[in-house]
């Protein structure tokens, strides 16, 4: 084992009096000036937002299938034309929703005309547009003199 050397210039290994054989292995240990420097901590304002966990419904299958007096069994819900048999599409106000392929069935009044869409109960834009207005000004703008 050789001792450690200190080398401050660079100059061939040949010049520091060492003995390498064919097969002798040199282990360096080099200081690195600079590099990246740490990034800074990131500061969240708002908390994580919870995910949605699957709630299991007991019985679930009794919402699909209605069974008489004498045994027969009926469906309830629709099953889609385009996807496999059992695929139930979604009953809304207005129409029948497949979520696995998009079909759609809209649920027509006896004159054949289709039903009126149901109204959201979210603001309209007109509402939306008066509470921005009555806003006061945000920080950062102009200053006053």
């Amino acid at each position: 084992m050789i001792p450690l050397l200190k080398v401050a210039e660079l100059k061939p290994v040949s010049c520091y009096c060492l003995i390498c054989g064919p097969e002798s292995a040199i282990n360096m240990v080099v200081r690195l000036e600079g590099g990246k420097k740490k990034r800074k901590k990131k500061v969240y304002t708002k908390p994580k937002k919870i995910a949605h966990k699957h709630k299991k419904v007991q019985k679930a299958a009794i919402k699909y299938f209605n069974v008489d007096g004498s045994g027969k069994v009926t469906k309830l819900n629709y099953d889609c034309e385009v996807c496999q048999a059992g695929t139930f599409m979604a009953k809304h106000p207005d129409r029948y929703h497949c979520g696995k392929c998009g079909n759609m069935l809209y649920i027509l009044k006896k004159d054949g005309t289709r039903m009126p869409i149901p109204k959201q109960n979210k603001p309209t834009v007109a509402s939306a547009a008066t509470a921005v207005v009555g806003k006061p000004a945000a920080k950062g703008g102009k200053k006053k003199k």
